[in-house]
């Protein structure tokens, strides 16, 4: 009698990335998409978060999977199927990567077809997407700028944190004097 779903799933992703057991992560994963089943947001979040850490860099077909993971996600279940905490991992994941456009297409896809807000934690990775790896800093500031008057974001004093740490290591990168220009 007992049927699993998405927050059971998620759990046990969750744990089996605590107990550093990839493969078994990999496997509930690959058992819950059988049969056309789809995995909830919260199961896809769990997977994401396991994919983008440094402990999972031994999973054969790692960064595969991931892409496929939010590629079916944004395809079949664009409304309901991710949430921004995935897109945030993913994006940060791509950027640490190399992959700049897939940082920059993940986060327009994140708007326009999946309708979610942008966050501070999606305002950082694009801050230092523009700003250090593609040498932008004009960008960077424009990013900043729309975070800091986004209600998403001027309520969450953490997030307006990150977003002014993000702006220093920007401005770090082009030799500024570590100042913030709000």
């Amino acid at each position: 009698g007992f049927e699993p779903n998405d927050t059971t799933y998620a759990l046990l992703i969750n744990a089996c990335s605590r107990a550093q057991d990839a493969t078994r992560a990999v496997e509930l994963w690959h058992r819950l998409n059988k049969d056309e089943s789809k995995a909830g947001p919260h199961t896809v979040t769990a997977m994401v978060r396991l994919l983008t850490r440094d402990t999972a860099v031994g999973i054969d077909g790692r960064v595969e999977l991931l892409r496929s993971i939010m590629d079916d996600t944004i395809a079949q279940r664009p409304k309901d199927g991710l949430t921004p905490a995935a897109f945030a991992m993913a994006m940060s994941f791509e950027r640490k990567q190399g992959d700049l456009g897939r940082v920059e297409s993940l986060g327009e896809q994140m708007t326009s077809v999946c309708d979610l807000p942008l966050n501070s934690h999606i305002y950082r990775v694009l801050i230092e997407t523009a700003g250090i790896s593609r040498d932008n800093r004009d960008a960077a500031q424009a990013w900043f700028d729309e975070a800091l008057s986004s209600d998403n974001v001027t309520g969450d004093a953490s997030g307006v944190a990150w977003l002014y740490q993000a702006m220093l290591r920007v401005n770090a990168h082009h030799g500024d004097d570590n100042s913030v220009r709000a």
